[in-house]
């Protein structure tokens, strides 16, 4: 580096040469000039509904105070370099400024002072505008990373699901005695009506549908009630798959081996999306106490491809995506709303679902298979006693006899007595028909929450000479 230099004058009467000493990389400042430009365009490439007006103003403030410091430091940073060499390490100016001629219009050179032949320093400004400059570039970071984010769930990887109650084993329905829960363990359906008509609601059957091509569009008309009854509306079994049940709605099915049926650009999905929403409407029994707080009520979700929204009574009551977990969200608050308690309207209820096609999932599920959408397993809405405190049930055995027990219990239950017994019935019928076997073994312990955690009682023991299962002699027990 050189100590006190003049500034140069060109050949050219109406233009100064403002030369800056440094020994590396021209390449450098080039690049982050471009990046800069390139990342501005981009602001405008993208679909707009990329971005928030919001960070789209914090990301351009920040590109402009980002110059205005760049500007600041060429038209200060000095010919006089033996201040500089002092004060700042040769690697820090060479990672910021290279051997560069900016050429300057003379018309421009009396609104400029600094640019003189000597120049007299004050490094307190230059470093409170490399300050500056500093947080607006992370502002400008922090803002691109935002504006890049996915603003919708379904082409979020971080959202996979909202207001979903926790996975458990489909096989906890409220029984009104130790018969019919035997009954129901020994049936092949997931809720025999004869067993589980106080408790389940099926759903299954005609539901009300409507097709759109844009989930955005769908996900708003549902959440305002901007779709209302309009002569739109169409009749599709479930569970069905739309493409197979309703093949003059447009839309098709898709087979595909090795490619994906869109151009993959994960985690994004096509803007036309076909997305069909459903509508049903039932009315709760009359001995359903959900409206007067006395019990629970969720509705379950066995399968829906790929992504979808759930409402009841136009309120929004959760999100999911993966095609074949069951889901389960909770409708208590909704239905015991004083507005859903009015005469006449008490047990009137309605369930709408808004399926998107295609999401973020679609990629992890693109296999060797046809592409189809909708609700293809059942639905159900289930009662549950208030208070319940089983949350879940797992079951461990092995050949020696060794039978383990885990029974989640919800946080805040008091001091609760667990008992499990084991009974080998013989099952008679797919209905539930069963011929009632002896107990084989039985355990029990108290369950304390002490902290209103919630937590898991495990009971173990042993069932002696345990008949095992094969495929000729398909022995089962019941717990």
């Amino acid at each position: 580096m050189t100590g006190q230099q003049n500034v140069p004058t060109s050949n050219l009467p109406n233009l100064h040469r403002l030369k800056f000493l440094s020994r590396h990389s021209k390449r450098r400042w080039i690049l982050t000039e471009l990046d800069r430009l390139i990342t501005t365009i981009l602001v405008y490439v993208l679909p707009t509904n990329k971005f928030h007006a919001r960070l789209k103003f914090l990301f351009l403030s920040g590109c402009l105070v980002s110059l205005y410091c760049d500007v600041y430091f060429t038209s200060t940073l000095p010919t006089y370099t033996g201040l500089f060499s002092k004060l700042l390490t040769p690697t820090t100016l060479n990672t910021v400024y290279d051997t560069i001629t900016i050429t300057i219009p003379e018309t421009i050179i009396e609104y400029l002072p600094v640019l003189k032949s000597t120049i007299n320093i004050d490094i307190t400004p230059m470093l409170i505008a490399h300050a500056v400059y500093t947080i607006f570039m992370l502002w400008m970071i922090w803002s691109y990373k935002e504006a890049w984010s996915p603003s919708n769930d379904w082409e979020n990887p971080s959202v996979v699901g909202k207001r979903r109650l926790k996975m458990r084993t489909d096989s906890l329905r409220w029984f009104t005695s130790p018969s019919s829960a035997r009954s129901y363990a020994c049936s092949i359906s997931l809720s025999p009506p004869e067993l589980t008509k106080d408790s389940v609601i099926d759903l299954d059957g005609d539901w009300m549908f409507q097709l759109f091509n844009d989930p955005e569009e769908a996900k708003l008309r549902v959440s305002t009630g901007l779709i209302g009854n309009n002569k739109e509306w169409t009749n599709i079994t479930v569970p069905s798959n739309w493409q197979l049940s309703r093949p003059d709605l447009g839309d098709i099915p898709i087979y595909t081996n090795v490619k994906y049926p869109f151009p993959p650009t994960p985690p994004y999905v096509p803007k036309e999306n076909p997305t069909g929403v459903y509508r049903k409407t039932f009315r709760l029994p009359a001995s359903w106490k959900v409206t007067d707080g006395e019990e629970d009520v969720t509705v379950l979700f066995h399968g829906v491809s790929s992504a979808f929204y759930a409402f009841c009574n136009g309120s929004f009551v959760g999100y999911s995506q993966d095609s074949c977990l069951p889901v389960e969200f909770d409708l208590s608050g909704v239905l015991g709303r004083k507005n859903n308690r009015k005469k006449g309207k008490e047990r009137e209820v309605t369930i709408e679902v808004v399926c998107i096609r295609w999401s973020d999932g679609s990629y992890l599920e693109d296999q060797d298979h046809w592409w189809l959408s909708g609700i293809h397993r059942k639905v159900e809405i289930i009662r549950k006693r208030k208070g319940q405190d089983i949350v879940d049930v797992r079951t461990q055995t092995d050949a020696s006899g060794l039978v383990i027990v885990n029974v989640d219990v919800k946080p805040g239950s008091i001091t609760r007595g667990v008992n499990v017994k084991m009974y080998q019935d013989i099952m008679t019928d797919t209905k539930g028909g069963y011929t009632k076997g002896p107990e084989v073994w039985r355990g029990e312990t108290e369950y304390h929450d002490v902290n209103g955690v919630g937590g898991t009682v495990q009971i173990q023991g042993f069932v002696n000479k345990p008949a095992l299962w094969t495929a000729e002699t398909p022995t089962c027990y019941t717990i």
